[in-house]
């Protein structure tokens, strides 16, 4: 997706680190957050995502498509 990176090879839990283009991390986490999805910033531009069990894969999805109106 534009805009985001992610190593997929440093995927090995149910955490994964996102890159974003930029310094704007802390915009993406508030602007995901208005849209009931809460993520982390770590630094100015990386975000920290975390599934867990009651994340149901129509969440996933949601997820995925409120990073896509962010690009």
């Amino acid at each position: 997706m534009e805009g985001f990176t992610i190593d997929m090879k440093s995927v090995e839990t149910n955490m994964i680190y996102i890159g974003t283009v930029g310094n704007n991390a802390e915009r993406i986490v508030e602007k995901l957050s208005e849209d009931g999805i809460d993520v982390l910033s770590i630094d100015e531009s990386n975000i920290r995502v975390v599934t867990h069990l009651h994340i149901t894969p129509e969440d996933v999805e949601r997820t995925i498509s409120a990073f896509s109106k962010l690009t």
